[in-house]
């Protein structure tokens, strides 16, 4: 017998644009604040997993044309599901996103295609802040996938929030005291 799981994903996504070295950072989260957010209600045999996904876009730089991304995934399923079926799941997933995302790029090349016009229209101006992420990133030496840059590129004088957000998965997680230092 085949299992069939339907999955629905909320999630709130927060992108950070650095124009120092040129690097976006995108936070796509299942547990958020939902306050105020018309959220339907689970429908009968749907999972709802929770989800933290981290991509990096690193542009190549140093005036070379390319982007490495970096993404990191952690998955609580609700469900008990054999490792295998996870890695087979995720690596046709991932499989599939950088796919997508070369035929999306593509077609975003195409004169007067949706996507094109999209970019054009740049309603939340979230390609124009792209596009000064690669000037910062032409400005350094290009980056390459065998020699990323460290940690250091996230330091800043400033946080997005004020304590720490625990990313571990909710079934991976001590109950009672905090195991944060």
């Amino acid at each position: 017998p085949v299992a069939f799981i339907r999955a629905e994903l909320l999630l709130e996504i927060v992108r950070y644009r650095d124009r120092r070295f040129g690097f976006l950072v995108e936070v796509a989260r299942s547990d958020f604040c939902q306050d105020g957010v018309p959220v339907p209600p689970k429908r009968w045999g749907v999972v709802r997993p929770w989800v933290y996904n981290t991509n990096l876009w690193i542009p190549r730089g140093g005036g070379a044309p390319g982007t490495t991304i970096v993404q990191v995934n952690r998955v609580d399923c609700t469900l008990s599901l054999p490792s295998w079926v996870l890695s087979f799941l995720f690596r046709n997933m991932s499989t599939r996103f950088i796919r997508d995302l070369r035929a999306s790029a593509a077609k975003s090349a195409e004169p007067g295609s949706p996507w094109a016009r999209r970019i054009e229209d740049d309603e939340r101006r979230l390609y124009s802040e792209a596009r000064k992420v690669e000037d910062a990133a032409d400005a350094r030496p290009a980056a390459r996938l065998g020699c990323l840059p460290g940690q250091w590129i996230f330091e800043r004088d400033w946080r997005l929030r004020p304590e720490l957000v625990d990313t571990r998965p909710p079934s991976s997680r001590k109950t009672g005291a905090s195991t944060w230092s």
